[in-house]
């Protein structure tokens, strides 16, 4: 069954993201085909599958975008798309200082965004990102500080508040919280699902 759709997931998982993702390259994008998606990120933990990835996008006529989600030192999620080259080298260098901390759990210092952030898409993360840890802390003022501060290391229409629902107590209250964040900064939303199998 086809569907047509202008929708184009920018968070998902494969087996890649070892103990969190379920489903290999080729049943994304065999799912993302069917739903007639255009283009589809592929969003690991690490760059494992990124070459397998866009070489069968190819198959699928889907356009591959490149990321991954990257885990901060206060255990908040971030996703970073890559724009171009320069943007893919600098998600490498960041997920290399990630995992230089402890391969097992690699975590991110937030200071080394702003060296990296080039060519390079930030959207906030799902329920354990950036904001949304935020908002579960009743520190809206501190997110909104925090998303000032990363506007100044991005490129103009770089930064978008990652919106979705997974059915999880207090999805809509954090939804609707992110809304209004986003207003008061200006900054664009855009929906995900998060797609882990």
């Amino acid at each position: 069954m086809q569907f047509n759709s202008k929708y184009v997931e920018l968070h998902s998982h494969s087996f890649y993201s070892f103990g969190e993702g379920a489903s290999h390259i080729d049943e994304l994008l065999n799912r993302a085909y069917e739903l007639d998606y255009p283009a589809m990120a592929l969003t690991d933990y690490n760059m494992c599958g990124a070459l397998e990835f866009s070489r069968q996008s190819n198959n699928f006529g889907i356009k591959p975008i490149t990321g991954a989600e990257i885990i901060l030192e206060d255990d908040s999620h971030i996703v970073l798309l890559a724009k171009n080259k320069i943007g893919y080298s600098n998600i490498s260098q960041l997920l290399t200082l990630a995992n230089g901390s402890d391969r097992r759990e690699p975590r991110l210092d937030s200071k080394y965004i702003s060296q990296y952030a080039s060519g390079t898409i930030l959207l906030t993360g799902s329920q354990n990102g950036l904001i949304s840890n935020a908002i579960k802390e009743n520190k809206t003022e501190k997110a909104k500080s925090v998303l000032k501060e990363l506007r100044e290391c991005f490129e103009d229409n770089s930064i978008y508040i990652e919106l979705n629902r997974n059915f999880m107590h207090g999805d809509s209250s954090r939804v609707n919280s992110l809304i209004s964040i986003a207003l008061d900064v200006d900054l664009p939303l855009v929906a995900t699902n998060n797609v882990h199998y």
